[in-house]
């Protein structure tokens, strides 16, 4: 399997445990000095990978709420043998998201290490 290859597996695991709300999946795709920054306007909301998954362990799932869902993957940039991004756009319970996840590849696995996201539009 080539780089590219997984690192579009790892988007499909981000992409499903987020619909899912699936706390495990997330934390093993998560490097576990992992980052979230959420700018909302004029402010940023900083989250830890543990924080993050403990908000992401307590909500309803959106396939458990039948919820719309759209998983767009726009753009991969290898940077270097073990430096990546992704460029991506969700649906998720009716607000659509623009993320950019930073990702790093230590002992031949891609990792998340940064995640930030801001809200476009609600539905």
């Amino acid at each position: 399997m080539s780089e590219l290859d997984r690192i579009k597996t790892l988007a499909d695991k981000y992409f499903e445990s987020l619909y899912d709300a699936n706390a495990d999946e997330m934390a093993a795709i998560f490097h576990p000095n992992g980052m979230l920054y959420f700018a909302k306007g004029s402010e940023t909301t900083v989250l830890s990978r543990d924080q993050y998954i403990d908000v992401l362990s307590a909500r309803a799932s959106p396939r458990s709420q039948n919820a719309a869902r759209r998983d767009e993957l726009l753009g991969i940039c290898i940077n270097s043998p073990n430096v990546a991004t992704i460029t991506l756009r969700v649906l998720l319970s009716g607000k659509h998201y623009a993320d950019q996840l930073s990702l790093v590849r230590e002992q031949g696995a891609w990792r998340i290490v940064a995640k930030l996201y801001y809200l476009l539009s609600e539905e």
